[in-house]
């Protein structure tokens, strides 16, 4: 793949300076920060980040990143939920945002792994194991 996948957060004014500090930790580590802006989302200012999606190399090694990424986004949804719920979303072209105040961490999951092999949700997701989605990464990745 010669370009890594971009995903847009959009965080809301409601996430505490603390909160969105632990957020970017995670995304720097996870992925390649690519951005970081305000954005006017109805009338009410938000932060936007703009990461890359960390899948180049091996499938295999690609895959094992972006569950890592699914893994720490949603051990930060619980720990921020515990607080309010977290008014931020995923967003890309051609895909649908994802609220993370409502998504599961198999829908995160889900989400963040199709984005990465660029390509829509498909049914048997909702089901998959983190191997069956490691394995279709993989190949997905593979065939770039």
């Amino acid at each position: 793949m010669e370009k890594e996948p971009k995903v847009t957060v959009n965080i809301s004014p409601g996430v505490s300076d603390e909160q969105l500090e632990s957020l970017r930790s995670v995304l720097h580590h996870e992925a390649f920060v690519q951005e970081e802006t305000h954005r006017v989302i109805t009338g009410v200012e938000w932060a936007a980040i703009i990461v890359a999606l960390k899948v180049t190399g091996a499938g295999a090694g690609a895959a094992a990143g972006i569950l890592a990424l699914a893994r720490e986004i949603n051990k930060w949804r619980r720990e921020l939920s515990q607080d309010n719920e977290p008014a931020v979303f995923f967003q890309r072209p051609n895909q649908p945002q994802l609220n993370l105040a409502t998504a599961t961490d198999k829908e995160v999951r889900n989400w963040l792994a199709t984005a990465a092999a660029d390509e829509e949700v498909p049914e048997w997701m909702a089901t998959a194991t983190d191997e069956d989605l490691r394995i279709w990464i993989s190949r997905r990745l593979n065939q770039e």
